[in-house]
């Protein structure tokens, strides 16, 4: 069995439902051992602009880098893959609040922009 831990929110955080999510991941992980854990802790890092909204990506290549660690663990990647980086989708240093709620203005205004809802 494989465990999937939980993916960060928009503010770098779990989502507001999963208060015990953090706990609960580190025991399955520990459960599962160290190919039985899908650990996705680090899209805590995602810069806010990658997201679509609070909970979901709107940049493939997040999704890509989820899949190509899936792929790693059950055995799956072709000799020789080259891993995505994903260096240009993290956040340079901790953001505060208000350059969260900026970053957010500027993805909203963004897809108001495009006709996106």
């Amino acid at each position: 069995p494989i465990w999937k831990t939980t993916t960060y929110t928009r503010n770098h955080n779990y989502p507001p439902s999963s208060n015990c999510a953090e706990g609960t991941d580190y025991e399955m992980c520990v459960l599962a051992g160290m190919n039985g854990c899908f650990d996705v802790s680090w899209t805590s890092s995602i810069h806010a602009r990658h997201y679509y909204d609070d909970f979901h990506f709107s940049e493939p290549d997040v999704y890509r880098a989820m899949n190509e660690q899936l792929l790693g663990i059950l055995g799956y990647l072709p000799n020789g893959y080259t891993l995505i980086d994903v260096e240009s989708l993290l956040v340079d240093e901790e953001l505060t609040e208000e350059q969260l709620l900026e970053e957010e203005r500027l993805v909203e205004t963004f897809f108001e922009e495009k006709g996106i809802n």
